[in-house]
């Protein structure tokens, strides 16, 4: 692992994590994490009560980065149906050289990959904390992240994704 990796995550990858009590796989992954602003409103400041708010907040590695160019954030959100969350994640990641953005919107994702930002989903996530995980104990996960109020991205992409049993894994 490179310690001096520059990381952005978007919201969900923190509160689905939180969700399942394993948030602290990004600190075992990456050390240190990024995170815009807008993030920081919508998982602690709009999300009071919800999983990922307290562990944020509580998370020194998590990192508050202000996004410098406030007005891309703006004209990105208005012009792609994508959430302030994602669009701060993906310009900061841009504005800091990012070596990998943690992502799980699927609009959000392509927009990212073309404008050159390289993604990792929370999938992917797993995979590179977990390299031996069992397709039962992804099985798990997907049972956990299914009960979402929609189907979301990172639902879409477990789905998916899931190894079959002799499935090679290339993150």
């Amino acid at each position: 692992m490179n310690l001096n990796q520059k990381i952005v995550t978007n919201s969900t990858p923190l509160i689905e994590l939180s969700k399942i009590n394993q948030l602290k796989l990004l600190r075992e992954v990456y050390q240190s994490i990024y995170i815009p602003e807008e993030v920081y409103t919508e998982v602690v400041v709009n999300g009071i009560g919800k999983p990922g708010a307290v562990e944020v907040e509580e998370a020194d590695w998590i990192l508050r980065q202000p996004v410098i160019n406030k007005d891309q954030v703006i004209d990105l959100h208005n012009r792609i149906p994508i959430g302030l969350g994602e669009c701060g994640a993906i310009v900061l990641a841009q504005e800091i050289r990012t070596e990998r953005l943690i992502i799980d919107d699927r609009v959000a994702r392509r927009v990212a990959i073309a404008k050159g930002l390289p993604v990792i989903g929370t999938v992917g996530v797993l995979r590179v904390a977990k390299p031996n995980v069992s397709f039962q104990l992804s099985n798990q996960y997907l049972m956990i992240f299914a009960p979402m109020e929609h189907e979301s991205a990172i639902t879409f992409i477990i789905k998916h994704s899931l190894p079959k049993e002799n499935d090679h894994i290339d993150v």
